[in-house]
């Protein structure tokens, strides 16, 4: 048991119901599970913040900024930092923590965005169980899909958050696996974790905005730039098609369509099925019946100086750089923890 946290508890009571993500390393989705709580907790009524102790300037922190965005309210970072991780002793951290909780006002509800037990700091950990335990708040912890064991990891959660785990997640498991990996979860080389569930890859979830494609490309907008923010789940390619325009453009939804800017006619093809944006290649100017097509549909549409195999080539830039900041994408989060994890009895409170 970590002392300093059962001295502060003497000073302050937090009476909230406080929810502390945590996982086994940085980037294993941390912020989507935040604001997807939150959202749940919204979403029955209650009066909800976002707390994400070691954060960096709450004027320049994406995590902070999106749960403004979306609504949330937000308990402002620590003075201490990011860095406070490698530097600061974790008695420091919690007590800065529980004062800025103290001082919070009044909700229903925080979620609290905590430290990933492995960031390649050597306290890393026992700041993340001293975060939890000081705060008296039930922990969900996730853990980044990888092939083999977990048994490791089960064992290194569980001597951290004790009782105070709600349980254990699987996040991005590739779908035909899912089922080995509940079985190895099951199996857990002995220790006694709850498993919540194992959330299978998700397009939506990696998915980019026609923002972020247009600037990989160094796209010009011809029509449709508020809808900027829509996100694209899945390209094709207009090119020499030997099957027809309409079962080729209708195989799949939530698409975005690469075609040579001088083929007029494969581009009016291609708005015969839904499609999320139409990206013209070669720097060529869309002819008008083209754009009186677009303008019908509604259907946005950009320029891109490069060539088609360039044009896709840069693409993989754009994909690289996916983020969680998108309401739809903590909606469908929401989603899947809801379907495969069970998320009431994550935020059961008793």
């Amino acid at each position: 048991m970590i002392e300093y946290g059962l001295l502060i508890l003497k000073r302050i009571r937090i009476e909230m119901n406080l929810i502390y993500v945590t996982s086994d390393t940085p980037g294993a989705g941390k912020t989507v599970t935040a604001m997807a709580l939150a959202l749940n907790l919204q979403q029955r009524g209650l009066k909800v913040a976002y707390f994400k102790p070691l954060g960096a300037d709450p004027d320049s922190d994406s995590d902070v900024n999106f749960a403004k965005a979306m609504g949330v309210g937000v308990v402002e970072p620590l003075s201490l930092g990011a860095g406070a991780v490698g530097e600061a002793t974790p008695g420091a951290v919690v007590e800065q923590a529980r004062d800025a909780l103290a001082e919070a006002g009044e909700w229903d509800a925080i979620v609290v965005e905590g430290i990933s037990l492995s960031t390649g700091d050597d306290n890393s950990t026992e700041i993340s169980q001293g975060l939890a335990r000081g705060l008296e708040a039930k922990v969900v912890a996730i853990l980044d899909y990888r092939a083999g064991s977990y048994n490791d990891d089960l064992s290194r959660i569980s001597e951290a958050f004790g009782e105070s785990l709600v349980g254990v997640f699987v996040n991005r498991a590739i779908r035909h696996r899912t089922h080995e990996v509940r079985e190895m979860l099951k199996a857990g080389g002995g220790v006694d974790v709850k498993v919540l569930g194992v959330i299978p890859e998700d397009r939506l979830m990696v998915s980019v905005s026609l923002n972020q494609v247009a600037e990989a490309l160094e796209g010009s907008w011809v029509w449709g730039e508020e809808q900027g923010a829509n996100l694209v789940e899945r390209y094709l390619i207009g090119g020499n098609l030997m099957d027809s325009g309409d079962s080729y453009f209708n195989q799949v939804d939530s698409k975005a369509v690469i075609v040579r800017g001088d083929r007029p006619d494969i581009q009016l093809s291609a708005l015969t099925g839904p499609v999320v944006g139409m990206i013209n290649t070669g720097g060529h100017k869309p002819v008008e019946y083209l754009l009186h097509e677009v303008e019908q549909l509604d259907v946005p549409l950009m320029v891109t100086p490069h060539r088609t195999a360039e044009a896709v080539e840069a693409l993989a830039g754009a994909l690289e750089g996916a983020h969680p900041y998108h309401r739809e994408k903590v909606s469908r989060f929401l989603e899947l923890l809801r379907t495969h994890c069970g998320i009431d009895e994550m935020l059961r409170a008793d």
